[in-house]
């Protein structure tokens, strides 16, 4: 199946577990059929898809019962789209790091099949003679701005409210780039509720940046080093995290 899901009451507890529902997308006909996942506020779960150069739209409906589903909304026009994330307002935004782009599609777009993002934004370094940032991941801070991870250079770069707001085709620099050791392999990034950033990290760890490393950029002669970092032997190489309940200081929706 291309989701499963794996009920909260069963999470309590480590072990082995079943999945309650799975289910299929027979549209999708590659592989690996997905890449990120994110809910809107309706409770539509949005799945980007690298391989079908898509991001497609899941109703509450169909993900109510095992079997296959057809998404009913497609968006288009990606190379190929990896990190999504939704703003307070209900826009998404999707990473294509083989585009060196971040496209958002608004709210009011949302509602059909569409391959006209409402803004097509590449995002530059800082420093002189700056470079484009390869965007992997994305997730909001509670002040508006948006975070994107850049696996390939280990760096994560922040882009502030007004860069992300434009329309149609624009250019950003970087208020912030934070470059994290090379070790670290930057497979998935997530606020808490106090602003510290989580990131998957070497193997078997996984680390946060507390708030006060987010304001000042590093480069790989001295990167910067996380001030917590929780390791285990069973973590292996984290692929993915997330926090339940959700911060509420940020737009990460989630179902009650």
């Amino acid at each position: 199946p291309t989701l499963v899901r794996f009920s909260a009451a069963s999470l309590a507890t480590g072990g082995p577990k079943t999945p309650d529902r799975s289910i299929a997308v027979p549209s999708i006909a590659c592989i690996p059929s997905g890449s990120h996942l994110a809910f809107d506020k309706a409770g539509d779960l949005w799945m980007s898809s690298a391989c079908d150069h898509s991001v497609q739209r899941l109703t509450p409906a169909m993900l109510a019962a095992s079997g296959d589903a057809t998404p009913d909304v497609k968006l288009g026009g990606f190379a190929a789209p990896t990190g999504i994330a939704f703003d307070t307002g209900g826009d998404l935004f999707v990473a294509d790091q083989d585009a060196s782009r971040v496209y958002r599609f608004d709210a009011s777009q949302l509602g059909a099949s569409t391959s006209s993002p409402a803004l097509t934004l590449l995002a530059r370094t800082p420093d002189p003679g700056g470079v484009d940032i390869r965007p992997n991941l994305l997730a909001f801070d509670a002040t508006g701005a948006l975070w994107v991870s850049d696996f390939g250079a280990n760096t994560l770069s922040k882009l502030v409210p007004a860069d992300v707001a434009a329309s149609g085709t624009a250019t950003a620099t970087a208020g912030v780039v934070i470059t994290v050791g090379v070790a670290a392999l930057l497979d998935s990034i997530a606020f808490d509720e106090s602003g510290g950033l989580w990131t998957t990290y070497s193997q078997g760890k996984i680390a946060r940046l507390d708030p006060s490393q987010l304001g000042t950029s590093t480069n790989a002669g001295a990167p910067t080093a996380p001030m917590t970092v929780l390791a285990s032997p069973d973590i292996g190489y984290a692929g993915a995290l997330a926090f339940f309940a959700p911060p509420s200081n940020i737009p990460v929706f989630a179902q009650p």
